[in-house]
């Protein structure tokens, strides 16, 4: 019966080829293998859009220079309106029209 269904199926009554042990075996990529590819890539490649990270700034009257520090507070929506506003009219960032002013505050105010 064997020998029916190998002639039906075109099969030959050679040997089977040898195995495939001495060649290299194509390489399938799982998922898996993505995910720790996506993870080694350097952190660096993806560039930060927060203002503060990694700056240094000196402030006027060429004082040392220091690192920026996130600072946060409360203020009224409308002011941050303003604020925003007032930045966007002169192309600067809103944490610059927020620094301005505390600097020309507490040079008023020495």
């Amino acid at each position: 019966m064997a020998d029916t269904y190998s002639k039906l199926l075109g099969l030959s009554d050679a040997p089977p080829p040898p195995s495939d042990s001495g060649r290299a075996k194509p390489v399938q990529t799982t998922l898996q293998d993505k995910k720790s590819e996506a993870v080694a890539q350097p952190k660096d490649a993806k560039k930060s859009t927060k203002p503060q990270v990694h700056l240094t700034t000196s402030v006027q009257n060429h004082a040392p220079v220091e690192k920026l520090e996130k600072y946060t507070t409360h203020l009224e929506p409308s002011l941050i309106k303003k604020v925003k506003l007032h930045a966007t009219e002169r192309d600067m960032k809103d944490y610059q029209v927020v620094k301005n002013a505390l600097l020309q505050y507490f040079e008023k105010n020495k």
